[in-house]
């Protein structure tokens, strides 16, 4: 998740924060859902690795659109609730 967060978190600033969160979330969903239906144990480990790879750059993502759209009083306030909800 870290080197999603830092490629993908890179990539936005580039691309454009929209699409590389749709493509990040892309990622995820289709090795996902591919880690289900795999016989090995190899497959299934580098499966949920790229996985892990679309949901790490989803995370910084979304939290800079919240930055973007809260309100400056409330931000550090629904920032935790994020935060908080993403470690669950």
């Amino acid at each position: 998740m870290m080197l999603g967060a830092f490629f993908w978190g890179g990539l936005s600033d580039k691309v454009g924060r929209k699409q590389c969160l749709l493509i990040a979330m892309s990622v995820n969903g289709c090795f996902a859902f591919l880690s289900s239906f795999v016989q090995g144990y190899n497959t299934f480990l580098f499966c949920r690795m790229v996985s892990g790879f679309g949901i790490g750059g989803a995370v910084p993502i979304v939290f800079s659109y919240f930055v973007e759209v809260l309100a400056r009083e409330k931000r550090g306030e629904h920032l935790s609730w994020l935060s908080d909800a993403d470690d669950s």
